[in-house]
């Protein structure tokens, strides 16, 4: 049975807030067929569009509260649109069946930070952060050519993969993940955007207390720490800053979450750790961090679950479309590149290994999902 949506959507949203009405316009929005009574269908005391009372012979009357606020429900058409390329969207059904479009943007995952060190040595890789989300709704209208609605696009490019070499002291810090964008122009234009998570850290870019303003700032103690950077910020061979999900921005009336992170922290006495990425925000939930991952010899961690998917996509994706990646590490030996990809907007989980090779795959790319609804 199709997904329906209650109350969302009103007589002026779909047929303009001060262009001429026509009654065969509201008998189809208020569901009438036949013959219509302006005082017994459509009076103001049942919740209609028009006054108590006719108008009088040669008189007039106005169509008011109920044109303008009562709302119809609607039902989805067709699947969730999934958009993972291009520069330009326009409607993939016919628009003038549309009441109604439900935008979903997910920023892109960013990548997580990858270490060798050796023997007698701490090591931690951060995980990266997950994408933001941001969710608009949008009619007709809203657009500058109503019968043809279009936006201008950007699909977020996950942060990219590295690898690391067996090394006393080898590795890098992750890359951040790209930015999502809807930008339209009309009556209700803007520039929603979902922004992608920031980079996890490896072994010796701290302080672990780090804040997402001083990732943003490249500076880690000081020190320049950017995309793929190999600086040793601190003496502390057991600590990475945390890799930061980040959120969205949206227009009035739209929502959003912030990206789950990819955890940072110190280990100590000849301890290796790592940290999944980050799940993306899904609607107004945040993302889910990654899982702390350590012990002896090689252990991979558990993938990072995505928060509850918005009920309008029903079926048309799986959570597993949007977890994070997992870690890897190994206490005397090579950590490899930990076994599964991120997800639309998820961040890379870390490798620490005890010289050994390893490597970080790359953040999952971000993603746009349109819900069509009609009346």
């Amino acid at each position: 049975m199709p997904y329906t949506k209650a109350g969302s959507v009103s007589f002026a949203d779909i047929y303009g807030a001060s262009q001429e009405k026509k009654m065969s316009d509201i008998r189809e929005f208020f569901g009438i067929t036949g013959s219509i009574s302006l005082n017994g269908d459509l009076n103001s005391s049942a919740g209609g569009a028009i006054p108590i009372n006719n108008p009088t012979a040669g008189g007039s009357t106005s169509m008011g509260y109920g044109v303008v606020s009562n709302g119809r429900v609607v039902t989805k058409i067709g699947t969730t649109e999934v958009i993972t390329s291009g520069t330009s969207w326009t409607p993939r059904e016919t628009a003038s069946t549309v009441a109604e479009y439900s935008i979903h943007l997910i920023g892109a995952g960013a990548s997580a930070g990858g270490s060798s060190t050796h023997q007698q040595r701490e090591g931690w890789a951060a995980g990266g952060g997950g994408g933001g989300s941001a969710l608009i709704s949008m009619v007709n209208t809203d657009f500058a050519n109503s019968s043809s609605p279009s936006a201008t696009i950007s699909i977020g490019a996950g942060g990219s993969s590295h690898t690391y070499i067996a090394s006393t002291n080898s590795g890098s810090a992750g890359y951040n993940g790209g930015i999502t964008s809807w930008v339209h122009q009309g009556s209700y234009a803007g520039n929603t955007r979902a922004y992608g998570g920031y980079r996890g850290f490896k072994s010796r870019q701290g302080p672990s207390t780090a804040t997402s303003a001083q990732v943003t700032s490249t500076q880690l103690a000081g020190v320049a720490c950017g995309n793929g950077s190999t600086a040793a910020t601190s003496s502390s061979w057991g600590t990475a800053a945390t890799g930061f999900g980040r959120a969205g921005l949206v227009p009035t009336g739209g929502s959003g979450g912030t990206g789950g992170n990819g955890p940072g922290g110190v280990v100590g006495s000849d301890g290796k750790k790592a940290t999944g990425g980050g799940s993306p925000a899904i609607g107004i939930l945040d993302g889910e961090n990654g899982s702390e991952l350590g012990g002896s010899g090689y252990n991979s961690g558990a993938v990072t679950a995505a928060p509850a998917l918005l009920a309008e996509w029903e079926s048309d994706v799986t959570t597993t479309q949007f977890r994070g990646g997992n870690a890897a590490i190994h206490s005397s030996g090579a950590a490899g590149t930990p076994t599964l990809a991120p997800g639309y907007g998820g961040g890379s989980g870390g490798s620490t290994s005890e010289v050994g090779a390893g490597g970080v795959r790359a953040g999952g790319q971000g993603a746009i999902l349109v819900t069509y609804y009609g009346v």
